[in-house]
């Protein structure tokens, strides 16, 4: 009989049900957290198999941080489109204020 190695999806399981009594005690909006994070990392499942060398805890923290950091890029484009969008009405605003001076002198 020959021996078999748990699969990343095994130990990702495992991982999680020894975190769940943790998971149980936090507030409602910590668990919401929580289950987002572990969401996070259990999308990069398929690709924690080419990494199956590391420890298990550690592949799946990399992929909470890459889900976060991917998290950060898009709020940074949202920010970005705010900013363009104050600056094109700031920019409109100042040439209505420029026809409505020129209406008034008129």
């Amino acid at each position: 009989m020959g021996r078999s190695l748990s699969t990343q999806t095994d130990l990702f399981n495992s991982i999680e049900s020894k975190l769940n009594s943790y998971r149980n005690i936090l507030r409602l909006q910590d668990k919401e957290a929580f289950d987002n994070i572990m969401a996070h990392a259990r999308k990069h499942l398929p690709s924690a198999s080419e990494a199956a060398h590391f420890y298990p805890l550690e592949i799946m923290l990399l992929a909470i941080s890459l889900e976060q950091e991917k998290g950060s890029y898009r709020l940074l484009d949202k920010i970005d489109e705010l900013l363009n969008l104050y600056e094109s009405i700031e920019e409109r605003l100042i040439k209505l204020e420029v026809i409505f001076k020129n209406f008034q002198e008129e």
